[in-house]
């Protein structure tokens, strides 16, 4: 048997396409892998999302962690960051996630 790479090339020439799945604001995100960007995956799933949508690894981790939600960049009176959601700022797309990031919500905007 041959390589990795060239398994991988005879699949897709056979017609055999990849897909992988994360979570995502609408419950899962498929995203397609070109024959080439099967190993790279392979070896840093994190990483090959977050180049794929244009962010950086932190930022990939982050928008997962936010629940896929922009808050508020404002502080309380309390000095504490405030919790209210930025609007239009819910279960956002990662391009989406990084436009409203920094923003206020209506009560400090």
């Amino acid at each position: 048997m041959g390589s990795e790479r060239e398994l991988i090339d005879e699949l897709y020439s056979l017609g055999i396409e990849m897909l992988c799945h994360h979570d995502g604001p609408e419950g899962g995100e498929q995203v397609p892998l070109e024959a080439v960007d099967v190993l790279a995956y392979r070896s840093d799933p994190v990483g090959f999302l977050a180049n794929h949508y244009g962010m950086s690894r932190a930022d990939y981790l982050a928008w997962h962690q936010s629940g896929y939600t922009v808050l508020c960049a404002g502080t309380t009176k309390a000095g504490k960051g405030c919790k209210n959601i930025v609007e239009g700022g819910s279960m956002l797309h990662p391009a989406q996630w990084l436009a409203l990031r920094g923003a206020y919500c209506r009560i400090h905007s």
